[in-house]
């Protein structure tokens, strides 16, 4: 008689904690959801929806890689046609391509404003500037790539 009580008593204490975990799942999730996302935080490269952390000074990427970002960029960038593109991908064009341009820059040592000048005339004028010193460099030429 005694063993039966003690199974009906842990059957008893074991549906309780099935309800109770099944009441508080809600809550449960959420709290993994908040430890997951802490060890996600602190692991470089776990999260897809962000960026990856910035490479330690000193390293970047291979300059031959740069060179064809700059040069494919480039080509699309000055071959945009002027009418029925929307303006959103003209915008994102030429600001890759800026990027790009800022990259090799920072490869090379070049001072450049490309990344802090307003669209406008001075920026055109400081992206042909950095193209001429790029060129000198090779980037212009199609083997650079």
């Amino acid at each position: 008689m005694g063993g039966e009580l003690a199974e009906y008593i842990a059957a008893l204490v074991l549906t309780g904690a099935v309800a109770i975990l099944i009441l508080r799942s809600e809550h449960i999730v959420r709290a993994l959801g908040r430890v997951i996302d802490g060890y996600e935080e602190r692991t470089p490269g776990a999260r897809p929806d962000r960026p990856p952390p910035p490479p330690l000074p000193g390293f970047s990427r291979p300059i031959e890689q740069i060179a064809h970002d700059v040069h494919r960029l480039r080509w699309r960038f000055r071959t945009m046609p002027e009418r029925g593109v929307a303006y959103a991908k003209k915008v994102g064009v030429r600001r890759a391509y800026d990027d790009a341009l800022v990259e090799a820059c920072q490869v090379l040592e070049i001072v450049t404003l490309l990344g802090v000048l307003p669209d406008g005339p001075e920026l055109d004028a400081e992206r042909a500037r950095v193209e001429e010193l790029l060129d000198a460099w090779g980037f212009g030429q199609a083997d650079a790539a």
